[in-house]
């Protein structure tokens, strides 16, 4: 019973960040959908032409959702790309040395 209970303060306490997640996300439809979880967010700089540019990723269970920060009042996050897991390899990169 105790176990039960804890699994479904678990899933309450997930959803309930999938919500706020969603009023920090623009551009991105269905976040919070039965099944998802939360797992993690990261920062990345990505090299371009502009020079470094920061961006944002959330990776869920089901998928990897990179963004940047909103240039509004609100200053959210705007959704760049999302990439479903399924069927997704991650490998080592080793970097050669010339």
């Amino acid at each position: 019973m105790v176990l039960q209970l804890q699994g479904a303060m678990m899933k309450m306490e997930n959803f309930q960040k999938l919500l706020e997640l969603k009023k920090d996300l623009t551009g991105i439809e269905n976040l919070a959908i039965p099944g998802r979880e939360f797992i993690r967010l990261g920062c990345l700089s990505k090299l371009s032409g502009k020079g470094l540019q920061q961006r944002m990723f959330f990776l869920f269970s089901d998928s990897l959702v990179y963004t940047s920060r909103g240039m509004t009042p609100s200053n959210q996050f705007k959704v760049h790309g999302q990439m479903p897991l399924y069927g997704m390899t991650v490998r080592e990169h080793i970097k050669s040395i010339l």
